[in-house]
C-alpha cells in the first residue's frame, strides 16, 4: 500500500531511522475517510506500531492549542500505558508522541524540530529512554 510506504518514510524521517531499520509499520487506528474530510475540524491522528515494539502517536495540528504541553504529555501517557493487568513492567513498549504543528508550542524556545525526554532537573539525567 502506498500509504504505508509514505508512513514508513515519515516515521523514519522524524525518528532519524534508516529504512532498513524498520521491519514493520502497522496502522493501529485505520482512518475512515468520509464526508467529514470537508469539515473544518477533521481530526487526523495516527497511531502506529513500529517493528512490533514501539507505539507512536502522530498528531497534525493547524490551529494554536492552549496547553499544548499538557495535551501532548497526556497523549503520550495514554499510548505508553500499554500493559494489561498481570503483565510485567519490563514489557512496556517505548512510546512516542509526534506533533506536526502550525505554531510554536514554546514561544520562548522556538525550534523547527524538537525532541524531549523526561529528565531529572537537578542532576540532568534522563529518567526514561527508548533503548530497552
Amino acid at each position: 500500500m502506498v500509504f504505508l510506504r509514505v508512513l514508513k518514510g515519515l516515521v523514519c524521517a522524524l525518528l532519524h531511522l534508516e529504512p532498513d531499520e524498520v521491519q514493520s509499520v502497522v496502522l493501529l487506528n485505520p482512518i475512515e475517510f468520509s464526508d467529514r474530510m470537508r469539515d473544518k475540524d477533521f481530526i487526523l491522528d495516527i497511531k502506529v506500531m513500529l517493528n512490533d515494539t514501539a507505539i507512536i502517536n502522530i498528531e497534525l495540528q493547524v490551529r494554536t492549542q492552549q496547553f499544548w504541553d499538557d495535551r501532548s504529555l497526556s497523549y503520550l501517557c495514554r499510548i505508553f500505558n500499554s500493559l494489561e493487568k498481570g503483565e510485567d513492567y519490563s514489557d512496556i513498549r517505548p512510546a512516542y508522541h509526534i506533533g506536526i504543528l502550525d505554531f510554536t508550542p514554546f514561544p520562548d524556545y522556538p525550534e523547527f524540530y524538537a525532541a524531549n525526554k523526561m529528565m531529572n532537573i537537578k542532576k540532568h539525567y534522563i529518567i526514561m529512554t527508548s533503548s530497552r
